[in-house]
């Protein structure tokens, strides 16, 4: 997979608490590996930058995708920046189609999901998640990269190809 085949604007845009910063690196290495344009604030804040603004924008303007991570870590925080994007992020997805997957819940541990309302009887709860941990691991990371690319727009993306992205992370190999 070429980054050629991938929309020439935007990136998938990872939302985390910092606790999970390892495990975010691990996410971002294979999906940049698979062509996948990553936003992630370790890499696009500089200082002196206005970060509520650049965060903003990167969710509302630039965004093709929002990878949600949740954790432990997460769940312990009444209180974190993660909160302030998830509010933004579910604005986002209400104004979307709702035949097209734009919001990615992943978990890194076996943590309940946040129930937001998404609208429409939806919770972000409701949405098929992605589980990064225990034996499903390496098949997980296979459906978070081809669920990606689908979000992305890839043309034509079929099992066969989960299937092909399965192979090239099984272990982790990429990472």
């Amino acid at each position: 997979m070429t980054e050629s085949h991938l929309p020439q604007a935007g990136h998938a845009f990872i939302s985390y608490v910092h606790e999970d910063a390892t495990r975010v690196d691990r996410i971002e290495r294979v999906l940049k590996a698979a062509g996948i344009p990553v936003w992630r604030d370790s890499a696009e804040l500089w200082p002196g930058e206005d970060w509520r603004l650049k965060i903003r924008k990167a969710i509302t303007d630039d965004s093709l995708v929002f990878i949600a991570c949740f954790s432990e870590a997460s769940e312990a925080r009444d209180v974190s920046y993660q909160n302030e994007e998830l509010v933004l992020a579910v604005e986002q997805f209400r104004m979307r189609s709702p035949h097209r997957a734009w919001l990615i819940p992943v978990r890194f541990s076996d943590c309940p999901v946040p129930d937001y309302d998404l609208g429409a009887g939806r919770t972000l709860n409701s949405l098929h998640r992605v589980d990064l941990f225990g034996r499903g691991e390496e098949e997980g990371v296979a459906r978070l990269i081809a669920g990606t690319l689908r979000a992305l727009g890839e043309a034509n993306l079929r099992a066969l190809d989960m299937e092909t992205y399965f192979v090239r992370v099984q272990g982790w190999v990429l990472i």
